[in-house]
């Protein structure tokens, strides 16, 4: 992996936790990560748990995390998550 800033590792919450995908990035990338953000898409709950594993598998804490609930996205509703993403950006920008 090259060089940045910052990595946005993203995954839906399976069963309260990521992916095994997204844990196998981490795991596979963790030496080089030195500032992520965590994204997570869910029907209802586990986000919280999920980070977690995430920053066990990174081995770094996120400047930032955004939940997205599904049922918010599918009714395309952007005053359901625009605020969230907004507040999201603001915490990477102001973590720089």
């Amino acid at each position: 992996m090259g060089s940045f800033d910052l990595v946005a590792i993203g995954t839906p919450v399976w069963a309260f936790t990521c992916t095994p995908a997204a844990r196998a990035f981490c795991e596979q990338y963790a030496d080089q990560l030195q500032r992520v953000a965590f994204v997570a898409t869910m029907g209802g709950s586990g986000d919280a748990r999920a980070y977690k594993a995430m920053e066990g598998y990174c081995g770094v804490a996120p400047a930032a995390t955004l939940t997205l609930i599904d049922k918010h996205i599918k009714a395309d509703d952007p005053e359901k998550y625009t605020a969230a993403v907004e507040a999201f950006v603001q915490q990477l920008v102001e973590t720089q």
